[in-house]
């Protein structure tokens, strides 16, 4: 976990190097991306995480040298076996995690869309997908008595998502 990341301000603009762990630590806000993968009837895959927590379909760090889309391809590779797959601009925030009753963590995140299946799912990283539409996932996270089975910034960026897949 200590890979270099880009450290940014409100604005994305770059203002140093650090490792994954400083910028956790820190609560320095650093960049990610997201990947959400719908099937051709609108659903949307879920990814449960090694923790058990359910997830975008694929997420991570985007690592110093690396752009959001390098990086949302990546993941979508390693994450879910989906390689070379045609990805979609989706939209752009800024999460606290801390704001959400977590750590200290803040990420500027990108997120993307495609249209797909998964693979190989990598080992050690996801314990399984299913598929769900995107509006129950959010009345679900929206519910006290389920919430926390959901990451923090899911909620976040599934909302833009959903915005964005009603345009």
């Amino acid at each position: 976990m200590n890979n270099l990341v880009i450290w940014v301000d409100s604005n994305d603009k770059e203002l140093g190097e650090v490792t994954r762990k400083e910028a956790h630590e820190r609560a320095l806000l650093h960049r990610i991306a997201v990947v959400m993968v719908i099937d051709g009837s609108g659903n949307f895959l879920v990814q449960e995480r090694m923790s058990g927590k359910l997830d975008h379909s694929s997420a991570g760090h985007v690592d110093v040298g690396e752009s959001y889309l390098q990086t949302a391809k990546r993941e979508l590779c390693e994450e879910l076996g989906m390689c070379d797959v045609e990805l979609n601009y989706v939209g752009k925030g800024i999460t606290d995690e801390s704001k959400l009753g977590g750590p200290m963590v803040s990420h500027i995140y990108e997120v993307y869309s495609c249209i797909g299946m998964p693979g190989k799912l990598a080992e050690g990283e996801v314990k399984s997908v299913f598929w769900k539409k995107p509006e129950e996932l959010m009345t679900e996270m929206l519910d006290p008595r389920t919430r926390d089975k959901y990451t923090l910034t899911f909620p976040d960026t599934l909302r833009l998502f959903i915005d964005w897949k009603s345009k």
